[in-house]
């Protein structure tokens, strides 16, 4: 519904000196003598809001820019705004229906809306740029190293946050099979020592835990249980974001200015990249196959 505003009635100014629109000024000013007469305010019977009226429709009558202007658009102070309002059904608005708009109204903008920004914050404060955890970026912020190889990723890979807290540990379950494949690997020369778990974000059984299972996958050994195969499917399903992270942790380094003083990481990212191979071929990557992998770690 499109309406022309006014500024000081909605009545028109013509109109509250009982005259239509085009009337000369001598019926203006005759017409408003005898309305000020009656409706002054000291007169008894008179009307302080009227006689306020009836002067400011003399005022905008009387002057010709005031006139002209009220005559083309409706306002002595010329073309004025647009408003643009909606228009509600009846019975909607009235009666008890007003009370359940009212309420569902309140509550959308007093609870849900609040609800629903708290919820967009809580699930973004555990999301990083590559939807990593921060928690995350700390973690391979400190353990990616100029000396960073092959041999030492798989426990980096395991320290994650994404492959800890969501996924606890089974003793009872997985304690035979982790340390069956812990022996097996070990003896073979297939597995290399785990990094010291400083700076953690998850506990170091769990580091460990995902460390014995990334190594199975890469020396393509069955975990054993059914719980470890789903830690194992969900690290090699989220690896790709973690190796990206690390290789960009490793190129920014190495291309930092002199004045940083950061040691290169090319060797680091040279690792990473061939590390990443063989975590999506099952251990055989471009220049290291499954056999490679585990005598890397000697």
């Amino acid at each position: 519904m499109l309406r022309r505003p006014t500024i000081h009635s909605s009545a028109p100014r013509a109109q509250i000196l009982g005259l239509s629109i085009g009337a000369s000024e001598r019926d203006i000013k005759r017409a408003y003598r005898t309305l000020s007469l009656t409706h002054h305010p000291d007169k008894p019977g008179g009307n302080a809001e009227l006689f306020q009226k009836i002067a400011k429709a003399h005022e905008a009558l009387t002057d010709p820019v005031a006139r002209a202007n009220f005559e083309e658009f409706g306002n002595p102070d010329g073309r004025q705004a647009m408003e643009v309002s909606i228009g509600l059904p009846a019975w909607l608005v009235e009666g008890f229906a007003q009370w359940g708009f009212l309420s569902l109204y309140v509550g959308g903008l007093c609870v849900a809306l609040p609800a629903l920004m708290f919820y967009c914050w809580r699930s973004g404060r555990d999301r990083g740029p590559n939807g990593l955890n921060p928690g995350t970026f700390e973690w391979l912020k400190y353990r990616v190293q100029p000396d960073t190889s092959v041999k030492t990723l798989p426990s980096i890979l395991a320290g994650c946050w994404e492959f800890g807290r969501q996924q606890p540990l089974n003793p009872e379950a997985d304690s035979p099979a982790l340390q069956r494949l812990l022996s097996e690997m070990s003896e073979e020369g297939r597995m290399a020592k785990p990094v010291r778990p400083e700076k953690s974000v998850i506990p170091p059984e769990l580091i460990l835990r995902n460390d014995v299972v990334i190594h199975a996958h890469l020396n393509r050994k069955p975990v054993g249980t059914p719980t470890l195969a789903a830690v194992q499917a969900n690290i090699l399903a989220k690896a790709e974001p973690a190796l990206a992270l690390m290789l960009e942790i490793a190129v920014a380094r190495t291309l930092a200015p002199p004045a940083q003083r950061i040691p290169p990481h090319l060797e680091a990212a040279f690792a990473i990249i061939e590390f990443g191979q063989m975590v999506r071929n099952g251990g055989g990557g471009a220049r290291a196959g499954c056999d490679d992998y585990g005598r890397s770690g000697e």
